[in-house]
This record gives structure tokens, sequence and C-alpha cells, in this order.
């Protein structure tokens, strides 16, 4: 997933302010112009230092006005990428785990992720102005947590083809007859089987354990999309002005720590409102 956090952000802003014209033109017109000069003059060296000073000054000017620009900016190439990539998940993931893998609660959670993302996103248009870097913040903690939603059922489907092979039941079938050996007349051989098939057995049983721990998390996810759609829709709005609700900030905190939670990392969005 592209990376919303504020700290990626901000690195993002002060980039692309530096890179505007009204910083680095007076710096190197300064630093140029007090070359020609001379920088050992005392003239040469007042040329650069002001062309300096210039520039540094526009681009404080720019990083204060026009940061949130940047910033939303910055975000909406993210939420583009999000919906090309999103796209052909959702395409692949489907055949995966209903044809490859016969995963009924993968297939079924796909649908729901697309349903409940594509309906929050309409509350989050209706009450919240787009562009506004809050309804930009906003959105990419809800693309965040679909997309590791999305990528938790990707690890479904690949767990479950990697154990789609082992018969759980024709395995019972080989430990139930070795058991019926009494122990004393069991071959090397046969104690070597009957340690391989316990361990397959094994290998099934703790791969679908995560499997079902992957599913519990999309839930969870599910869950909160939802909560957070209801507590968004209760928003008020006045007069162009959006007054937040202690339900809308309690689960859009919810969701930047689930968030931050399925990404794998210490997830630092903040919603202001």
């Amino acid at each position: 997933p592209g990376d919303y956090g504020e700290e990626k952000t901000r690195k993002v802003v002060i980039s692309n302010t530096i890179q505007h014209w009204t910083t680095y033109a007076p710096v190197a017109a300064g630093v140029l112009g007090g070359a020609w000069i001379g920088l050992t003059a005392p003239l040469g060296a007042v040329v650069a230092a002001g062309g300096v000073v210039l520039g540094g000054a526009w681009w404080f000017i720019r990083y204060k006005l026009k940061g949130d620009d940047y910033a939303r900016q910055y975000h909406d190439e993210l939420h583009e990428s999000f919906n090309i990539i999103r796209r052909q998940k959702l395409e692949v993931l489907g055949r995966e785990l209903g044809d490859d893998v016969d995963c009924e609660q993968g297939k079924s959670q796909v649908t729901q992720f697309e349903e409940k993302f594509e309906n929050l996103v309409a509350v989050l248009k209706r009450k919240l102005d787009p562009s506004e870097l809050t309804y930009s913040r906003a959105l990419s903690t809800a693309e965040t947590v679909y997309q590791s939603g999305l990528k938790n059922l990707e690890q479904v489907a690949n767990f479950l083809k990697s154990i789609r092979t082992i018969d759980v039941d024709e395995l019972n079938r080989k430990i139930r007859a070795i058991q019926k050996i009494a122990e004393p007349d069991r071959s090397a051989g046969k104690v070597r089987e009957l340690a391989t098939y316990i361990e397959s057995k094994g290998i099934h049983t703790s791969t679908h354990e995560r499997v079902d721990e992957l599913l519990a998390q999309n839930e969870e996810a599910l869950t909160l999309l939802e909560r957070t759609s209801v507590a968004i829709a209760a928003i008020e709005t006045s007069s162009g002005i959006t007054t937040s609700n202690d339900s809308m900030d309690l689960a859009m905190k919810d969701l930047v720590r689930l968030a931050g939670r399925l990404n794998g990392t210490n997830h630092d969005l903040l919603i202001k409102t």
C-alpha cells in the first residue's frame, strides 16, 4: 500500500516546495551572481547570501500556505494508484478464493470490503468537502484498511493453496493403521512414517489456524468500516462547516489504529476536523 503517513507526507511536501521555481531560482541566481562577482568580494557574498535567504523565505511561505495543497495532491496520486490496483486484485482474489481454494468466507469478504468501502466513500463525499485535507486523510485511512484486508486475503489464498494437496482423511487412515500395530512390533520405517503423517497433519492444522486468524482480522476491519460510516453520517454540517462528534472521532481513531496494526506499522495519520 501507499504510504499515507504524516511523516512521508511531510517529506513529499518539503520536497515539492523546495523544487518549486520560487525556491530554487533565487538561490541559483544569488549563487551564480555571487560567483560572477566573486564570492571573496563583499558584494559577491552579499548577493549569494541574499539569494539563499530569498529562496528560503519563499520556501517557508509556500510550505505554510500551500502545504495542505501539496499533501492533498500527493494523496490524490495515491488514491488513483490504489483504485487501479484494487480493481486488479478484486478479480484475481475472487477467482482464487472461489474456484482455486473454495474459501467461501474469504470470497464473501472480497465482496464485503468493496461494498463497505464504497459506502464509506459515499458517506464521506456527502459529509465532507473532498477538497479538504480532512477528507483526504479519512479516505487514506480507509484505503489502508481496505488494502490490508485484501493483503490478508492474498495470504489466505496462498496458505490454502500450499496445503490443498494434504488429504487429512487419508492421513488419519494411515495413522490409525500404524497405531494398530503394537509399538514393539513397529519397524523403524513404520515409526518414521507415523512421525511424517503426524507432522503433515500438524502443518495442515496450524495453517488453517493462521487462515482463521487472518479472516477474523478482516471481520474486525469490516465491522469497523461499518461503524465509521455510521459515525461520519451522524456529522452535522451547517453553512459549509463540518462539526465532528465523539463517535466519529472515536471511530476514526480506531480505524487509524487498525490500519497500523493490519499494515504492520505504527500508523501516524491524524484525523483532524
